[in-house]
């Protein structure tokens, strides 16, 4: 699971910081609104640490999601099983 956390959200792009499994160390991704592109993107300390990327893949999986509804929450809890 992770936490997503809305950073900053303009008429092109939106940014979240995620935090996989509690982790107080977060990685960041920005997606555009308009194409559903992946501009930037940060791998959790997390992540790096355990060499995966299974996070980073969830975080932009639900803010793509979220975009296609044109839904921006400034938190949200992803869980999957």
């Amino acid at each position: 699971m992770l936490d997503l956390i809305l950073v900053i959200k303009d008429e092109k792009s939106v940014t979240y910081n995620y935090y996989p499994n509690g982790s107080e160390k977060s990685g960041r991704v920005t997606i555009g609104i308009n194409d559903l592109e992946i501009i930037n993107h940060e791998l959790s300390e997390y992540e790096k640490f355990y060499e995966t990327r299974k996070y980073l893949g969830h975080a932009i999986h639900r803010i793509k999601e979220n975009i296609k509804i044109n839904e921006f929450p400034e938190t949200e809890l992803v869980a999957w099983g």
